[in-house]
């Protein structure tokens, strides 16, 4: 069986290599048109610090000098909010508004400072960072200023003296937790058993949210039947939340600090037939509104989703012109508006308003939204691996910059994974999505059997 996998590997590695040259002599020879380059997924930031945590993006057209900037932030993939982020910083710092972007994603402080400390020796003209972990950056943000390199935060704070950065754009983490705090107590329950599911612990988001509730909780307001860091992740959510089912503790709130283990808590209720929402036994609440998590409260699945607003590129592109020009910053710190939102009063107006599709998008081909006119090659599927109990495959599909599909014909709809199972890479004619799934449970791509395409519809 292991000579089986590797003979497959290797197959599949060759699969891989050649599609990455199978767009036309044409479009070889067209300028690129997206200069944004993606450096190693969060799984591979240890080899990326090795051979480069941030690739370079192509040099930059004859005509004209590109703002280079280098981007560190969290893994696009730890969540919705983290995929519609990443998403509006490549649709913004382009050639075409006149940059040369480097990407480079981890969630460990320290593979980002790596990263950071290479975009340094690049001689990158910005750095734009979301961090990690809150602590750790001053020697870093000290070395990019001594190398006359502009430091911008975007969505996460961090501790350092802020003469070493020249603007932050946040969101104010410790308002979302208080308003959500606030939202719960207003609730009128006779006493509060809170199952609490923290994030990566360290981070803004998390240490802004844990902190209202823990004040409420030191104010003798509500009691803690677990708080557990599920990391972002739906998957460690849902075994936080069984292993307080299978102990048998009452417990009347699922206070999760995103969407993603809000979803995974509700996985374990729903497995239990534990009623969950609006006039329910358990309330849920979530962080950052994904589209979703939005049509869950509009349901009444759900009771509360906290905003936390991912479109922070225009406003970083707006103080980099600033500076640019020879003007002057007018707020070292931007912070995003954002609001929190009940199941007893949302509208469809509020989930199309405010919802963020970061996780999951319409497989639909848009000449509006394709920046090129090319035929890429056909998504396909080949099957790797099969076993007694399940079919493995390994499925390509090719989009644009507007993540719309580009190859083939086929539609419906694709959940991205937001398991390490997935990798994906991009160039800057076309994104070739990369997915290894196991069955639709596992990773949210539809697998029926052998020789079936993991793709929906």
């Amino acid at each position: 069986m292991l000579r089986k996998k590797l003979a497959v590997l290797l197959a599949a590695t060759m699969v891989v290599a050649s599609i990455v040259g199978c767009g036309s002599a044409e479009e070889a020879a067209a300028p690129a048109t997206d200069s944004a380059e993606e450096a190693a997924p969060a799984d591979d930031a240890a080899a990326a610090a090795d051979d480069g945590a941030a690739e370079e993006a192509e040099p930059a057209a004859a005509s004209g000098e590109l703002i280079t900037v280098g981007i560190i932030n969290n893994d696009p993939n730890e969540s919705g909010y983290r995929t519609a982020n990443d998403k509006d910083l490549k649709e913004t710092f382009t050639e075409e508004n006149g940059y040369s972007a480097s990407f480079a994603y981890s969630l460990k402080n320290d593979e980002q400072i790596t990263a950071a400390q290479k975009f340094i020796q690049d001689g990158v003209d910005y750095l734009l960072l979301s961090a990690a972990d809150t602590s750790g950056w001053d020697s870093v943000l000290k070395d990019a200023q001594d190398a006359g390199i502009r430091v911008i935060l975007f969505d996460r704070t961090i501790d350092a003296d802020e003469s070493l950065y020249e603007a932050s754009i946040v969101s104010d983490m410790a308002k979302e937790g208080e308003t959500a705090v606030n939202w719960l107590k207003g609730q009128g329950l006779d006493e509060y058993n809170v199952i609490h599911i923290q994030g990566v612990m360290g981070s803004a988001a998390q240490q802004g949210r844990t902190g209202a509730l823990d004040a409420a909780v030191e104010a003798g307001e509500m009691n803690i039947v677990t708080q557990q860091t599920a990391e972002w992740n739906a998957e460690k959510a849902q075994q936080i939340v069984q292993s307080v089912i299978d102990s048998g503790e009452s417990f009347n709130v699922i206070y999760a600090e995103n969407d993603d283990m809000a979803k995974g808590a509700v996985a374990a209720l729903d497995k239990a037939n534990i009623s969950h929402g609006v006039g329910k036994d358990v309330i849920v609440m979530g962080f950052d509104c994904n589209k979703w998590a939005l049509e869950e409260l509009l349901a009444g699945n759900w009771n509360y989703d906290g905003q936390c607003n991912p479109f922070q590129s225009s406003y970083i592109d707006e103080v980099i012109k600033t500076i640019e020009s020879g003007g002057t910053v007018s707020e070292k710190v931007i912070i995003m508006e954002e609001k929190g939102f009940d199941a007893t009063t949302i509208t469809q107006e509020d989930v199309d308003t405010y919802g963020i599709s970061g996780k999951r998008f319409v497989v639909e081909k848009s000449a509006a939204q394709r920046r090129w006119k090319f035929i890429a090659c056909v998504a396909f599927s080949i099957l790797i691996v099969s076993d007694k109990s399940n079919a493995y495959g390994i499925h390509v599909w090719l989009f644009d910059n507007s993540n719309q599909f580009t190859g083939g014909g086929l539609r419906g709809e694709r959940w991205c994974s937001n398991e390490k199972r997935q990798c994906s890479f991009e160039n800057e004619k076309y994104s070739q999505k990369l997915s290894w799934c196991k069955s639709s449970a596992g990773c949210g791509l539809h697998t029926t059997g052998r020789g079936s395409p993991c793709i929906d519809g």
